[in-house]
This record gives C-alpha cells, structure tokens and sequence, in this order.
C-alpha cells in the first residue's frame, strides 16, 4: 500500500464515498447471505451516488478499477458488470477513516 493511493483518496472525496458505499452494500449483503452459503461476492453497479454527479459515476468507476481499487466481473446477461471493493481498496479507505478520526483527535485535544 503506497501513501499516493492514500492521498489520491483523500484528494478524491468522490472516490471514497464510492467505495465506502460498495463496503456497505457488501457488508449488508455478508450479513443476510453469508459466503458460505453462496452469498454474493459481487454486487450490482452503484448508479446513484449522494453528493456525486450520476454523469461523473463511470469515470469514477474507471479510475477505481485502473488503480486496483474495486474490481468487476459479468455477471450475465441480466446483472451485467458488478463489483466489489478489492483489499487494497478495503485497505485504503480503512486508513483514510483512521486518518480521519485521528484528525478529529487532534483537534478536539
């Protein structure tokens, strides 16, 4: 994990709220079907972003797939591409949130 992903992220606020919208809809997903028992590892394309231009999604999407950010596969004909945030995204934004709540800390001390 390089600190230049980190800092494009945190210059990128788009960026993470994809991906932390893509954990999300994972983590909800884990909860009600688990791995296991053949539950997602993929999910549908988010397509609708609060706070980011729906035009702006598929350049963002590019730019996150570029960098080993989220990964995507075809589904079939009916779901198309879906996604999933891969570990160095995971990572990532992991960091980012600490980052953050230390920034918080900081300030508050």
């Amino acid at each position: 994990m390089d600190d230049i992903d980190l800092e494009l992220l945190l210059n990128h606020p788009e960026w993470l709220s994809l991906l932390e919208a893509y954990l999300s809809r994972q983590e909800s997903l884990r909860r009600e079907i688990p791995e296991q028992s053949g539950g997602p590892r993929y999910i549908p394309r988010i397509t609708e972003l609060e706070g980011v231009e729906s035009s702006s999604l598929a350049e963002i999407h590019g730019q996150l797939i570029a960098l080993g950010f989220l990964q995507f596969q075809f589904e079939d004909g009916s779901h198309g591409l879906t996604y999933r945030v891969s570990t160095l995204g995971r990572n990532l934004a992991t960091r980012v949130r600490f980052k953050s709540e230390e920034s918080v800390a900081e300030s508050a001390a």
